[in-house]
């Protein structure tokens, strides 16, 4: 029963059954739109550490469990869609993988006239024990190196323009590395980008 104006108090047999304790947040770089998050079981230790934008999860998050193992590794998207998750059992080898360690975020614009610019940014997701070489690869199919056994995940950026209209394939080639289940695999990600004739109206007008 709860009288007016007083509040029932969990049991202590209630407080026990809570997982963890707290969770701290603070402002990850000059923005305070992005939350970095770390949540405590009550013993102290660390239960999960994620970043947030507007209740959005972002980036990576990671579960332990109250042992201060890893149990999973998850990556978002700046909207809040999962890319990537990877589970571990408790000896910390991996159990069930989902989704690829380099994805293509966005394409901005898809299509545009010669002489613009096309932005394309792609996903980098290494989890713990994971590193990535990764190369762009050309027309012609030759490789030039983007990144060099890179171990953080991120956001990698490259800028396009073609100075006469066309399709041009964009590729790039991951070389991953895995120490928690000792293998090294190939990933391939590949996409178009157009470049349409300048606008009679762009190419007569005065500006």
């Amino acid at each position: 029963m709860t009288f007016a104006g007083c509040e029932r108090s969990p049991s202590s047999r209630q407080q026990d059954r809570e997982p963890f304790d707290s969770t701290a947040c603070a402002p990850l770089g000059d923005t305070h739109a992005v939350l970095q998050c770390t949540t405590y079981y009550r013993e102290g230790h660390i239960r999960r550490l994620y970043t947030h934008r507007n209740d959005t999860l972002v980036g990576e998050e990671k579960a332990f469990d109250e042992t201060g193992i890893l149990r999973t590794y998850s990556y978002y998207n700046v909207v809040g869609s999962l890319l990537y998750r990877r589970s571990y059992d408790a000896q910390g080898g991996m159990s069930e993988e989902y989704g690829y360690v380099m994805v293509q975020q966005i394409i901005d614009p898809p299509e545009a006239q010669v002489g613009d610019t096309i932005t394309v940014q792609v996903y980098i997701i290494n989890p713990p024990g994971v590193s990535q070489h990764i190369v762009g690869i050309g027309k012609g199919l030759e490789r030039y190196p983007l990144f060099h056994e890179e171990k953080e995940s991120g956001v990698f950026t490259e800028w396009f323009s073609l100075a006469k209209p066309g399709a041009f394939r964009i590729a790039y080639e991951a070389l991953v590395r895995d120490s928690v289940n000792g293998t090294s695999k190939v990933e391939n990600n590949s996409f178009v980008i157009r470049f349409t004739p300048v606008s009679e109206d762009v190419a007569g007008s005065d500006l």
